[in-house]
C-alpha cells in the first residue's frame, strides 16, 4: 500500500509503502478525524478491516499494545501536520521525522483550559494540529475580549514572538488536539529556515500584535 498526501505546497508526496503487517487509518479511527492522506493498493493486497469499537476494545484490553498503536498514531498524525502546514515548507524528512519523535498530542474537550500566559513553561511551544481554540482577557469592568486560534496557530511562553499578553486565558472552543513540541525545535528551525522564521513574523507576529492591540485598547 503506497501512502501519499498533497501538501501545504500543492506537492504531491509518497510518506511510505506499507507492506505485510502494517496498518493505516488508525488515528482517524482513533480520533475520529477526516482523513489527511490517500492510500492506494501498490500491489494485489488482501486488507483486514477493524472497526473502531475494536481497536477501542484492544486499547482497553492490553495496555502494552494500546501504548504502542498510541505512539503510532499521534506520531504519524505530527507529521502529517508538518506536510500541512506552511511554516514547515522547507523541512526536510529527517526533521519531520524529528518533530513527529518529540511532540506529544494534547487532547482537549469544548471548554476545557488549555493553559494560561505564564503557565505554558518556557521549554516547549504548542501548535493546533485540529480544532478551534478561545484566547479571553478579563480587562475589568465585566467586559472581556476574546480572539479565536485555528488549526496551524502557534503559541507559547519560550519565545516573545509565541506569547500571548499578561493574563490571557486559553480554552478549546470545541475539541482540540495540539502538539506540544520542545523550544529546541523552534529554535533550530527559526534559525535554519528562512520561510518558517517568515510565516512567523507574517502570521504568529501579526497574530499575537493584533491580539495585543484588542486586549489593551
Amino acid at each position: 500500500m503506497r501512502v501519499h498526501i498533497q501538501t501545504a505546497a500543492g506537492q504531491h508526496i509518497d510518506l511510505v509503502t506499507l507492506e505485510k503487517g502494517n496498518f493505516f487509518g488508525e488515528f482517524a479511527c482513533v480520533y475520529q478525524l477526516p482523513r489527511t492522506a490517500t492510500v492506494t493498493a501498490a500491489t494485489d493486497a488482501v486488507v483486514l478491516k477493524f472497526s473502531d469499537a475494536a481497536v477501542a476494545q484492544l486499547i482497553d484490553s492490553s495496555p502494552m499494545a494500546g501504548d504502542s498503536l498510541m505512539a503510532v498514531v499521534q506520531r504519524r498524525m505530527v507529521e502529517s501536520m508538518s506536510y500541512g502546514h506552511q511554516a514547515f515548507v522547507e523541512l526536510p524528512a529527517v526533521d519531520r521525522g524529528w518533530l513527529a519523535d518529540e511532540a506529544e498530542l494534547l487532547e482537549y474537550s469544548s471548554g476545557d483550559c488549555i493553559g494560561k500566559k505564564g503557565s505554558f513553561g518556557a521549554d516547549h511551544f504548542y501548535i493546533i494540529a485540529f480544532g478551534k481554540a478561545a484566547a479571553s482577557r478579563d480587562v475589568g469592568g465585566g467586559k472581556t475580549l476574546h480572539c479565536e486560534l485555528g488549526v496551524n496557530a502557534m503559541f507559547g511562553d519560550g519565545s516573545r514572538l509565541l506569547s500571548f499578553p499578561a493574563g490571557t486565558e486559553l480554552h478549546a472552543f470545541e475539541r482540540c488536539l495540539v502538539c506540544k513540541i520542545p523550544i529546541e525545535i523552534f529554535d533550530s528551525f527559526f534559525n535554519a529556515y528562512g520561510g518558517f522564521e517568515h510565516w512567523l513574523e507574517k502570521h504568529v507576529a501579526t497574530q499575537n500584535k493584533q491580539l495585543q492591540v484588542q486586549m489593551t485598547a
